[in-house]
């Protein structure tokens, strides 16, 4: 189901996370919008200079409306695929907005997808800082096995590639990089917590092939 029936959903006490939710919002949003669009043009033969100004002045507070609802929820999300999603869902959305001819959900669309962005960019920039702050040290044993952190990477880069593979954002990418420039940084550091050479490049190898096989 794309579109999420507010009082069905409630009567069974179904609780969805934020992305079906958003899914079901901005898919309803782009079915009315683009029949709206079609019935104005048509009903009052208006041309491409015209049509767009005449459909802003009855949309514009439903756009606005919502593109409130969706910057308080992401402002106090920490979840970047969420995010991620919401995103791509945009992207999707977009797409077929542009195939129905109605490219008025344009600057709607970029608006949603550049709060998207600058969410996911301050929760990157905060893994990637708690990264660079580990102190292999402090832990009360490292063994030789795949570390955690290095696990819980790579699952999210795994989620985050698969993702990004469609519609490609470059600034998504360059973070993941640092990230990934960083979790190779702590694999040497905690590395370094054993005493013996060939117990480090074991622990090394490890760690790269439980990425590998994520990844790949």
């Amino acid at each position: 189901k794309i579109i999420i029936i507010p009082h069905a959903q409630q009567k069974a006490e179904t609780k969805y996370p934020y992305e079906y939710l958003f899914r079901s919002e901005q898919y309803a949003l782009l079915d009315n919008c683009c029949r709206e669009y079609l019935f104005l043009c048509d009903f009052f033969m208006l041309n491409n200079r015209s049509a767009p100004e005449f459909f802003t002045e009855i949309f514009e507070k439903t756009f606005k409306l919502l593109q409130k609802n969706v910057e308080t929820f992401i402002s106090d999300s920490y979840d970047p695929i969420a995010i991620l999603l919401c995103m791509h869902l945009i992207y999707r959305y977009q797409v077929i907005a542009n195939k129905r001819n109605v490219p008025i959900l344009n600057k709607f669309h970029e608006i949603l997808i550049h709060v998207c962005e600058n969410r996911f960019e301050i929760i990157m920039k905060s893994n990637i800082d708690s990264v660079q702050r580990v102190e292999p040290h402090k832990f009360s044993s490292i063994e030789l096995n795949p570390h955690f952190i290095v696990r819980r990477y790579a699952e999210f880069s795994g989620a985050v590639t698969r993702l990004n593979e469609e519609f490609a954002n470059e600034r998504i990418s360059t973070l993941m990089t640092r990230l990934q420039v960083e979790i190779l940084s702590l694999i040497l550091r905690m590395s370094n917590e054993f005493p013996q050479r060939k117990e480090q490049l074991i622990f090394i190898i490890n760690n790269y092939d439980l990425i590998l096989s994520v990844l790949t």
